[in-house]
Protein backbone atom coordinates (compact mmCIF):
# COMPACT_ATOMS: atom_id res chain seq x y z
CA UNK A 1 0.00 0.00 0.00
CA UNK A 2 1.08 3.58 -0.53
CA UNK A 3 0.37 6.50 1.76
CA UNK A 4 -0.07 10.10 0.65
CA UNK A 5 3.29 10.84 2.33
CA UNK A 6 5.03 8.08 0.34
CA UNK A 7 3.68 9.49 -2.94
CA UNK A 8 4.93 12.97 -2.00
CA UNK A 9 8.35 11.88 -0.73
CA UNK A 10 9.43 9.11 -3.14
CA UNK A 11 11.43 10.53 -6.09
CA UNK A 12 10.44 7.69 -8.43
CA UNK A 13 6.81 7.07 -9.34
CA UNK A 14 5.03 5.21 -6.55
CA UNK A 15 3.07 2.10 -7.46
CA UNK A 16 -0.46 2.43 -6.13
CA UNK A 17 -2.74 -0.62 -5.91
CA UNK A 18 -5.49 -0.72 -8.53
CA UNK A 19 -8.83 -1.99 -7.29
CA UNK A 20 -10.18 -4.70 -9.59
CA UNK A 21 -13.81 -5.51 -8.93
CA UNK A 22 -13.50 -3.70 -5.62
CA UNK A 23 -10.60 -5.88 -4.49
CA UNK A 24 -6.84 -5.43 -4.40
CA UNK A 25 -5.19 -8.00 -6.67
CA UNK A 26 -1.46 -8.60 -6.29
CA UNK A 27 0.51 -7.11 -9.15
CA UNK A 28 -2.26 -4.73 -10.30
CA UNK A 29 -0.78 -1.28 -9.75
CA UNK A 30 -0.53 2.10 -11.46
CA UNK A 31 2.45 4.47 -11.16
CA UNK A 32 1.87 7.97 -9.78
CA UNK A 33 4.80 10.41 -10.18
CA UNK A 34 6.12 12.36 -7.19
CA UNK A 35 4.96 15.76 -8.50
CA UNK A 36 1.39 14.44 -8.41
CA UNK A 37 1.98 12.92 -4.99
CA UNK A 38 3.11 16.33 -3.73
CA UNK A 39 -0.01 17.96 -5.21
CA UNK A 40 -2.11 15.31 -3.46
CA UNK A 41 -0.30 15.94 -0.15
CA UNK A 42 -0.88 19.69 -0.44
CA UNK A 43 -4.56 19.15 -1.23
CA UNK A 44 -4.96 16.67 1.66
CA UNK A 45 -3.42 19.15 4.10
CA UNK A 46 -6.00 21.79 3.15
CA UNK A 47 -8.82 19.24 3.62
CA UNK A 48 -7.68 17.92 7.03
CA UNK A 49 -6.74 14.51 5.63
CA UNK A 50 -3.68 12.99 7.27
CA UNK A 51 -0.60 12.22 5.16
CA UNK A 52 -0.71 8.66 6.54
CA UNK A 53 -3.94 7.99 4.61
CA UNK A 54 -3.55 5.11 2.17
CA UNK A 55 -4.13 5.64 -1.55
CA UNK A 56 -5.96 3.21 -3.86
CA UNK A 57 -6.65 3.74 -7.57
CA UNK A 58 -10.21 2.96 -8.64
CA UNK A 59 -9.86 3.97 -12.30
CA UNK A 60 -8.06 6.03 -14.90
CA UNK A 61 -9.58 9.22 -16.30
CA UNK A 62 -9.42 9.62 -20.09
CA UNK A 63 -10.10 12.63 -22.34
CA UNK A 64 -13.76 13.11 -23.06
CA UNK A 65 -14.72 12.07 -19.54
CA UNK A 66 -14.37 8.32 -20.05
CA UNK A 67 -13.46 6.34 -16.97
CA UNK A 68 -11.24 3.34 -17.64
CA UNK A 69 -12.25 1.22 -14.67
CA UNK A 70 -11.29 -2.31 -13.84
CA UNK A 71 -12.35 -4.99 -14.31
CA UNK A 72 -14.83 -4.71 -17.17
CA UNK A 73 -12.87 -2.39 -19.48
CA UNK A 74 -9.62 -4.29 -18.92
CA UNK A 75 -11.19 -7.48 -20.19
CA UNK A 76 -12.16 -5.91 -23.52
CA UNK A 77 -9.87 -6.36 -26.53
CA UNK A 78 -7.57 -3.33 -26.75
CA UNK A 79 -9.29 -1.98 -29.89
CA UNK A 80 -12.69 -2.05 -28.13
CA UNK A 81 -11.57 -0.26 -24.95
CA UNK A 82 -12.88 3.26 -24.46
CA UNK A 83 -10.40 5.96 -25.33
CA UNK A 84 -6.76 5.51 -26.19
CA UNK A 85 -3.74 5.30 -23.87
CA UNK A 86 -2.65 8.64 -25.36
CA UNK A 87 -5.89 10.11 -24.00
CA UNK A 88 -4.80 9.58 -20.37
CA UNK A 89 -5.78 12.50 -18.13
CA UNK A 90 -5.48 11.30 -14.53
CA UNK A 91 -6.37 8.92 -11.74
CA UNK A 92 -9.56 8.26 -9.77
CA UNK A 93 -8.38 7.64 -6.21
CA UNK A 94 -9.71 6.64 -2.82
CA UNK A 95 -7.87 8.14 0.17
CA UNK A 96 -8.50 6.00 3.24
CA UNK A 97 -7.69 7.15 6.75
CA UNK A 98 -8.72 5.60 10.08
CA UNK A 99 -12.38 6.53 9.81
CA UNK A 100 -13.10 8.19 6.42
CA UNK A 101 -12.81 7.37 2.71
CA UNK A 102 -12.41 10.29 0.31
CA UNK A 103 -12.90 9.92 -3.47
CA UNK A 104 -10.83 12.30 -5.59
CA UNK A 105 -9.75 12.75 -9.19
CA UNK A 106 -6.07 13.67 -9.61
CA UNK A 107 -5.52 15.06 -13.10
CA UNK A 108 -2.27 14.92 -15.08
CA UNK A 109 -1.82 18.67 -14.67
CA UNK A 110 -1.93 18.35 -10.87
CA UNK A 111 -5.51 19.59 -10.40
CA UNK A 112 -7.52 17.67 -7.81
CA UNK A 113 -11.27 17.51 -7.45
CA UNK A 114 -13.14 15.70 -4.73
CA UNK A 115 -15.67 13.50 -6.52
CA UNK A 116 -17.56 12.45 -3.36
CA UNK A 117 -17.74 13.81 0.16
CA UNK A 118 -15.80 11.81 2.70
CA UNK A 119 -17.79 8.82 3.84
CA UNK A 120 -17.26 6.86 7.02
CA UNK A 121 -15.38 3.60 6.90
CA UNK A 122 -18.01 0.98 7.85
CA UNK A 123 -18.12 0.16 11.55
CA UNK A 124 -17.47 2.23 14.65
CA UNK A 125 -13.77 2.32 15.50
CA UNK A 126 -14.01 5.19 17.95
CA UNK A 127 -16.11 3.38 20.54
CA UNK A 128 -13.30 3.51 23.12
CA UNK A 129 -11.06 6.23 24.34
CA UNK A 130 -7.75 4.41 24.44
CA UNK A 131 -5.67 3.49 21.39
CA UNK A 132 -6.03 -0.19 22.36
CA UNK A 133 -9.84 0.13 22.33
CA UNK A 134 -9.72 1.71 18.87
CA UNK A 135 -7.35 -0.99 17.56
CA UNK A 136 -9.63 -3.74 18.92
CA UNK A 137 -12.66 -2.05 17.35
CA UNK A 138 -10.87 -1.71 13.97
CA UNK A 139 -9.82 -5.39 14.05
CA UNK A 140 -13.38 -6.41 14.91
CA UNK A 141 -14.71 -4.30 12.05
CA UNK A 142 -12.32 -6.01 9.64
CA UNK A 143 -13.40 -9.48 10.80
CA UNK A 144 -17.08 -8.61 10.38
CA UNK A 145 -16.49 -7.19 6.90
CA UNK A 146 -14.41 -10.22 5.85
CA UNK A 147 -17.25 -12.48 6.93
CA UNK A 148 -19.72 -10.29 5.01
CA UNK A 149 -17.44 -10.36 1.96
CA UNK A 150 -17.09 -14.15 2.10
CA UNK A 151 -20.85 -14.52 2.42
CA UNK A 152 -21.44 -12.17 -0.54
CA UNK A 153 -18.90 -14.09 -2.67
CA UNK A 154 -20.58 -17.40 -1.90
CA UNK A 155 -23.99 -15.90 -2.73
CA UNK A 156 -22.56 -14.55 -6.01
CA UNK A 157 -21.20 -17.98 -6.91
CA UNK A 158 -24.54 -19.66 -6.11
CA UNK A 159 -26.32 -17.08 -8.27
CA UNK A 160 -23.88 -17.70 -11.15
CA UNK A 161 -24.40 -21.48 -10.94
CA UNK A 162 -28.17 -20.92 -10.92
CA UNK A 163 -27.96 -18.61 -13.96
CA UNK A 164 -25.89 -21.22 -15.81
CA UNK A 165 -28.45 -23.90 -14.94
CA UNK A 166 -31.16 -21.63 -16.38
CA UNK A 167 -29.26 -21.33 -19.66
CA UNK A 168 -27.34 -18.07 -19.34
CA UNK A 169 -24.08 -18.29 -21.28
CA UNK A 170 -20.65 -18.17 -19.68
CA UNK A 171 -19.52 -15.19 -21.83
CA UNK A 172 -22.68 -13.26 -20.86
CA UNK A 173 -22.08 -13.91 -17.15
CA UNK A 174 -18.42 -12.94 -17.54
CA UNK A 175 -19.50 -9.69 -19.20
CA UNK A 176 -22.08 -8.91 -16.52
CA UNK A 177 -19.80 -9.66 -13.57
CA UNK A 178 -16.44 -8.47 -14.88
CA UNK A 179 -15.02 -11.91 -14.10
CA UNK A 180 -13.03 -13.83 -16.69
CA UNK A 181 -14.50 -16.78 -18.58
CA UNK A 182 -12.07 -19.23 -16.89
CA UNK A 183 -13.23 -17.98 -13.46
CA UNK A 184 -16.88 -18.57 -14.41
CA UNK A 185 -16.01 -22.19 -15.27
CA UNK A 186 -14.22 -22.54 -11.92
CA UNK A 187 -17.33 -21.25 -10.16
CA UNK A 188 -19.55 -23.56 -12.21
CA UNK A 189 -17.43 -26.54 -11.19
CA UNK A 190 -17.07 -25.34 -7.54
CA UNK A 191 -13.29 -25.08 -7.90
CA UNK A 192 -11.40 -22.48 -5.80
Amino acid sequence: MASIAALAETPDPTLVPLLVGGLIEPGRTVPIPQRHGQALADWAATHDIGLGAEVLCTGLRLRGGALYAAPAHMRLPRDERPGDPNDFMGWELNLIDADQVYAVCLLEGGEITQTHEGRPVPGDVHSGTSPADRVRAAAGRERRLLIDHQTARIARDVTIRSALAQGMSVPMIASETGLGVPRIYQIRDSRR
